[in-house]
């Protein structure tokens, strides 16, 4: 139903979860995406995980080092260049 009004807040707040879990897009400067699981993994600085986009613009996340049974696992939302 696009005739109901809408609540300037709850757009605010959902254009927000947009922007910041989204990635910007490898092969198109203004492009953002947003991944079913990778968009809402944790953000470390000092990540356990690095990824990429692999073919199709696959998500690819691989292990920075050992990662044990229950811990999270972390992707920087920074370039490595930014860190």
């Amino acid at each position: 139903d696009f005739t109901r009004p809408v609540d300037p807040h709850q757009y605010h707040h959902l254009l927000q979860v947009w922007r910041y879990n989204s990635f910007g897009h490898h092969t198109d400067n203004n492009g953002m995406v947003m991944y079913d699981t990778a968009s809402i993994m944790a953000h470390s600085c000092d990540a356990s995980a690095c990824w990429h986009f692999g073919h199709s613009d696959q998500f690819v996340c691989r292990a920075r080092r050992i990662i044990r049974a229950g811990e999270e696992i972390t992707i920087s939302y920074l370039s490595d260049d930014d860190l």
